[in-house]
């Protein structure tokens, strides 16, 4: 049996997650937050020169729910928020491993 990955991060939409290190594999995304206009999480990937965040085609959730995105290869990754969010909104986001085995 393998060990699940998981990045979870609480944050306000000022702000953004902590980017944190991933194991490659098969990954869902569940996040929540009261807004629902105009309001869009992001799942970004940092670069190779250690500063650059690129975001992940597939990953954009306008509403709060949950969302299979498939593949990621091994990195550092972090949760970006955008929009119009209210300015101290909770935003509580998980990107979770998907066991296969």
């Amino acid at each position: 049996m393998s060990a699940t990955q998981s990045l979870k991060s609480t944050f306000t939409a000022t702000g953004s997650g902590t980017a944190e290190a991933l194991q490659g594999g098969y990954y869902f995304i569940a996040a929540a937050w009261a807004n629902k206009s105009g309001a869009t999480l992001n799942l970004q990937l940092l670069a190779p020169d250690g500063t650059t965040q690129l975001p992940l085609l597939g990953t954009a959730m306008s509403n709060s729910g949950v969302n299979a995105i498939g593949y990621l290869p091994a990195g550092q990754y972090c949760f970006i928020a955008a929009g119009t969010f209210g300015a101290s909104e909770k935003i509580t986001a998980a990107l979770s491993s998907v066991l296969l085995d």
